[in-house]
């Protein structure tokens, strides 16, 4: 039996530890593969394996600044609209939370009802409102809808009958029933939810508490391009807000703008956080309100969503993504 994964990605839901296990008693029989073959820029792949290794992590956040790969804005408010639009153009977007997500979900819904790419036809227990042009995700395996946890569908029709999606496993009609509580936009994700996959341009959030485990499995979807979005203190704001970051003086003051920048400490190595505590961040408050108005309802599962059942099938875009980390390590 093979063991094949990347230790310095975001830990499983509920039980893990597997592959650490296996390195402590089997170190013998560890092989650490070091190649990258997902980025097109080969100093990008040489940076996200010095990501990964945690190691010296101002020298890092130097490049990135140099290099124009991360974006400072002046508001979250700002950071979301703008985020909203690339991430209704198919663009991945990696939030720190789930709050975050929903957020942007619902802008970038709002952003192609407007343009007429989608229409509103139902709305979720959760408050999203969902219709024929959307992306959207099934969260919950079920046999007799023939879905998976995880999977990515197109919604391109509504009836009583429930909604016509197609994806890349065909078509599917998702029961009223299954829609209301399992189903939910999927333009932006958290870090559990991009984990495996692979796409051409991300962009990620970091947030005050992103974690190591997090800012690694963001930074290292996007194939041909990746950029960071932070707010720095506003008394200390670049005049480059709103845009990339590539020159001295914006690196030294955004560098500078808080004692332990969120980025810096996010690509240095750390104790590693257990899976229930990184559940109950994603998850974040247990009822907050919607931007619909309506009360979210209290989420049951582990992190991100995820219930038990749903991690019996990872979704095809996972499974294609192949799991393994961008930046090296076995698995890659």
């Amino acid at each position: 039996m093979a063991l094949i994964g990347d230790r310095h990605q975001l830990p499983a839901v509920g039980r893990g530890g597997v592959l650490d296990l296996a390195v402590r008693y089997a170190v013998d029989r560890c092989i650490e593969y070091g190649g990258v073959h997902r980025f097109t820029d080969p100093a990008y792949a040489d940076l996200s394996l010095r990501v990964r290794s945690g190691r010296r992590p101002d020298e890092v956040f130097d490049e990135l600044v140099q290099r124009g790969d991360i974006v400072i804005h002046a508001s979250e408010v700002e950071r979301r609209d703008i985020l909203a639009v690339k991430a209704s153009r198919g663009q991945l977007v990696v939030a720190d939370t789930r709050e975050q997500v929903f957020r942007i979900n619902h802008e970038a819904h709002r952003a192609r009802v407007m343009t007429g790419e989608a229409a509103d036809s139902v709305v979720t227990a959760s408050g999203e409102q969902i219709g024929t042009g959307d992306t959207i995700a099934t969260r919950q395996n079920n046999a007799e809808v023939d879905v998976a946890n995880r999977e990515t569908w197109t919604v391109v029709d509504s009836s009583p009958a429930g909604l016509l999606v197609t994806g890349e496993s065909g078509q599917r009609v998702l029961p009223p029933a299954y829609g209301n509580e399992h189903i939910e936009l999927a333009y932006a994700t958290t870090a559990y939810g991009a984990q495996g996959s692979t796409v051409n341009t991300s962009h990620v959030i970091i947030c005050e508490h992103t974690g190591a485990a997090s800012a690694y499995v963001g930074m290292t979807r996007g194939r041909e391009r990746t950029s960071l979005t932070w707010l720095p203190s506003r008394s200390r704001l670049p005049a480059s807000s709103g845009s990339r970051c590539s020159d001295a003086t914006a690196a030294t003051s955004a560098r500078h703008t808080q004692r332990t920048p969120p980025l810096r400490r996010s690509i240095a190595t750390g104790p590693r956080q257990s899976a229930p505590q990184l559940a109950d961040r994603h998850n974040g408050a247990s009822r907050t309100t919607s931007p619909t108005g309506r009360r979210r309802p209290r989420r049951a599962q582990a992190s991100d969503g995820d219930s038990p059942e749903g991690q019996g099938r990872g979704s095809k875009r996972e499974r294609r993504g192949g799991g393994g980390g961008g930046g090296g390590g076995s698995g890659s």
